[in-house]
């Protein structure tokens, strides 16, 4: 039995909800990152592929859809927000 039915049939847990499930870790992850400053001189491919993404376009897309920015929107905006409180 293919490890998606086995979750779905002993725990009740449809397999999208699953794969949502691990999209959402894998996008705070990168929210995290883009924040953090120790993560300041990466790229965002570099960050969506060490979050778990495996196409820098589906991060994007994702990304996108979870914080109606883009991420390069998002660190810049996060940026100039530090350097007029820093």
């Amino acid at each position: 039995e293919p490890r998606g039915e086995l979750l779905e049939s002993r725990l009740g847990i449809h397999r999208d909800a699953v794969a949502l499930g691990i999209r959402e870790q894998r996008l705070e992850r990168a929210v995290s990152r883009l924040l953090d400053p120790a993560w300041r001189t990466n790229t965002v491919s570099h960050v969506a592929h060490s979050s778990g993404f495996r196409s820098l376009t589906a991060f994007n897309t994702a990304f996108r859809s979870h914080t109606g920015t883009s991420p390069q929107q998002f660190r810049a905006h996060h940026r100039q927000g530090e350097a007029a409180t820093g």
